[in-house]
């Protein structure tokens, strides 16, 4: 086996231990996309330590075969130890099923859980870079295998195999490999070393097949619980609990159904007081959360059809499989038709037209669910519905006190649904109750019509007592909540800034991380302006650091692939995002987006390590690939401003978007590095340096983009700013250009 198809399979493992360990985070802590940022900014710091802490010594180890079977063995232990700290560190908290994690916690038991297998793949690259391979080579060899390890474990391990059998496969594979890599040691202390590495991580293998630390880590993860299923979709990960005769559904590792004895008091209002508030109605559509109790209490009016949208469809298979309460009569209601497609391109493509559009995805605290609380899905959704039609959705409230979080996150999807609707009305309580018409008329609704629909029906709601009902209409509520919303943000939830999702991001960890609330809410108050003129400014100091500096070639091109990290990072989660806000479909073509990027950066590395003529040439090649990286963030940003643009419609557009940025992150890696080694340092440690310096900047770019500069200040702005760090890293160049060119050749 050469050098290259150990790369190969290098990359390969990489990217799928990350994904694998990445979902298992996901389910234990109930990460969004947000702090999706957070997690993977943990596998990035592992990686960096491992790039940086073995480069600086991989060049000096005689034995490179024993190195790598070593670092080998570690990568598999690592892989193991970081499943098993995924799913197992939370037991350690005292948190149950359900309970939620602050930021501060997530920081620290993603780094924790990434830590063993990212620092040895990390070590792993720099040690094959000084092991008889060009480091341009390794880069993209390694890429290539990180793109087919991104389709396989999308398209044929997740959907059939657990997280441990998924372990199993990739360590034999790992472990082939070294066996083939024996034949290199010597016999020395180091080979007998390797050797017993190799036998323990062995044993790890076959300890995971057998099945046990699956079951145990179930157990801990679902205490007190009967788990009768347990099932990773192309969406995420559903599990069926039973406890005394009651199921509760979890996605994601969040309850999302209890049955066959659900909230009925939550379902009674949420069916009922929109339906109500429509004088006649018979065609609705209900967008996620029907099954359960919704679908059924929805049904006892005199409706036509009944369209159910639900983003997972997986979801419906596991509801009949274990059908209990309400679930199977509702599934079978024959006016209910389930809506097999994204509900997004359910009603661009539907002719129809509704009465009522029941939205019951639960608080925005996801881009999955999110997208159906922004101002582009509003005016989706009203040229849906008849002219007399109304739209109605909850969100969390109070009767009495409304946090400063739990506010903005009301008003910045009020303020997208006003910008929307002629006229909305809401209902404030422990639930909100948003109603939205472009008929004023239907919105006039108060105590006595609605006592009188529920006769002319009839329809028997034992919630709805004369009493209740006096309540929930009674004007001092409406007054209150216009008194507490009077210092509420005016800025408006759209898909290319989702601040609803932030918003909720504040909420969860003034409940469990109030310290992390604070660092947070600061971020929150940023103002653009300040933030771009303060980077501007930073890098305008560069310059005169770059004229004292004294090896400013070495300063300038650092600085061009720490910008790199950072520009590929914050591009790819900006189109992630994207993706997910128009399609909800990440977690099914993580692997299509992924490897997109990918190709890009084995281009990019080709490109970059093509055996140019002097370093002249190389330093404009970089040059170039710096103005394109200023452009292309610019036209996306562009881009994703535009309502319906071609960008937010699917692939078409996105995934040459995708491979352009991949292309302008690889090109600066493989042209430093083969400026880098013009020098006297030897591969290992420019390996290592070069690739800390780029995974540093994606770190940043993780750690800051997805919580706050993406959803705070929008796609454009967070764009913009990577344009400026870009703008910067060229304006070094060009400015220093013959310098460059005459210290590089001589």
């Amino acid at each position: 086996m050469g050098n290259k198809a150990r790369i190969f399979i290098i990359g390969a493992s990489g990217i799928i231990a990350q994904i694998v360990v990445f979902r298992e985070l996901l389910v234990s802590f109930y990460g969004n996309e947000l702090t999706l940022g957070i997690i993977l900014a943990g596998w990035i710091a592992a990686e960096l330590s491992g790039a940086f802490i073995f480069g600086k010594a991989a060049d000096r180890i005689k034995e490179k075969a024993a190195s790598f079977i070593a670092l080998q063995a570690a990568y598999i232990t690592g892989f193991f130890l970081s499943l098993y700290a995924a799913r197992g560190l939370k037991s350690l908290f005292s948190l149950t099923a359900g309970e939620g994690a602050g930021v501060g916690l997530v920081l620290a038991v993603s780094l924790l859980a990434m830590l063993p297998v990212g620092l040895s793949h990390g070590a792993l690259f720099a040690c094959a870079c000084s092991w008889r391979e060009r480091i341009p080579s390794v880069y993209v060899w390694e890429t290539i295998g990180t793109i087919a390890g991104s389709i396989i474990l999308t398209y044929l391990f997740l959907p059939r195999l657990s997280s441990f059998q998924i372990f199993f496969l990739v360590s034999l594979a790992n472990l082939a490999v070294c066996m083939v890599a024996l034949r290199g040691a010597r016999r020395s202390w180091s080979g007998y070393g390797a050797v017993f590495c190799l036998i323990f991580s062995s044993l790890l293998v076959f300890y995971a097949a057998t099945g046990i630390p699956h079951g145990r880590l179930l157990k801990i993860q679902w205490p007190d619980t009967d788990l009768r299923e347990y099932y990773n979709s192309p969406y995420g990960n559903i599990a069926v609990g039973e406890r005394e005769g009651q199921y509760t559904f979890f996605y994601n590792g969040l309850p999302v159904l209890s049955a066959p004895g659900p909230d009925e008091f939550f379902i009674q209002e949420q069916a009922h007081l929109p339906l109500l508030f429509h004088p006649y109605p018979r065609d609705i559509l209900v967008i996620g959360g029907g099954a359960g109790g919704l679908l059924y209490e929805a049904g006892r009016h005199p409706l036509r059809t009944i369209a159910y949208a639900e983003p997972d469809p997986f979801l419906i298979e596991v509801f009949r499989r274990h059908a209990a309460g309400a679930i199977e009569k509702e599934l079978s209601d024959p006016r209910v038709r389930i809506v097999g497609t994204d509900a997004r391109y359910f009603l661009r493509a539907n002719a129809k037209a509704f009465d009522v559009v029941l939205i019951n995805c639960g608080a925005p605290s996801v881009l999955s669910s999110n997208r159906f609380f922004t101002e582009e899905f509003f005016r989706l959704a009203r040229m849906s519905l008849k002219p007399s039609g109304l739209l109605a959705f909850s969100l969390p409230g109070s009767p009495a006190y409304l946090s400063s979080e739990l506010r903005d996150l009301n008003a910045c999807i009020s303020n997208a649904l006003r910008r929307v609707f002629a006229y909305v009305r809401v209902l404030p309580a422990e639930r909100n109750i948003f109603i939205a018409s472009d008929d004023q008329q239907v919105l006039t609704a108060d105590a006595l019509l609605i006592e009188k629909r529920m006769q002319v029906r009839p329809v028997s709601i034992p919630l709805f007592t004369a009493a209740y009902l006096e309540h929930r209409f009674h004007p001092s509520h409406l007054g209150r909540y216009n008194t507490l919303m009077e210092k509420a943000t005016g800025i408006i939830n759209r898909d290319a800034r989702p601040y609803a999702v932030f918003s909720a991001l504040l909420w969860w960890n003034s409940k469990f991380s109030p310290s992390w609330k604070k660092v947070l809410e600061a971020c929150g108050n940023l103002r653009f302006a300040w933030l771009l003129f303060f980077s501007a400014a930073a890098v305008l100091l560069l310059y005169p650091v770059l004229r004292l500096h004294p090896a400013p070639q070495r300063f300038a091109i650092g600085y061009s692939v720490a910008t790199g990290g950072f520009f590929g990072m914050l591009i790819d989660l900006a189109l992630i995002f994207v993706y997910q806000t128009g399609s909800g479909y990440l977690y099914r073509d993580m692997g299509v987006l992924v490897s997109t990027f990918m190709a890009g950066i084995a281009v990019g590395g080709i490109i970059g390590g093509s055996r140019l003529k002097n370093a002249a040439a190389k330093i404009k090649l970089l040059i170039g690939s710096e103005f394109i990286s200023v452009l292309l963030c610019l036209i996306i940003g562009l881009l994703a401003g535009i309502p319906g643009s071609a960008i937010h419609r699917g692939f078409l557009l996105l995934l040459p978007l995708l491979f352009a940025a991949g292309l302008c992150t690889g090109i600066p890696f493989s042209l430093a590095s083969g400026i880098f080694l013009t020098q006297t340092e030897g591969p290992g440690r420019v390996a290592g340096f070069l690739y800390s310096l780029d995974l540093l900047g994606s770190w940043v770019a993780g750690m800051t983009a997805g919580i706050f500069l993406l959803p705070v200040f929008g796609i454009g702005n967070a764009c913009l700013l990577a344009a400026l760090c870009k703008a910067g890293s060229l304006g070094l160049l060009v400015l220093f250009y013959s310098k460059f060119a005459s210290q590089a050749s001589g």
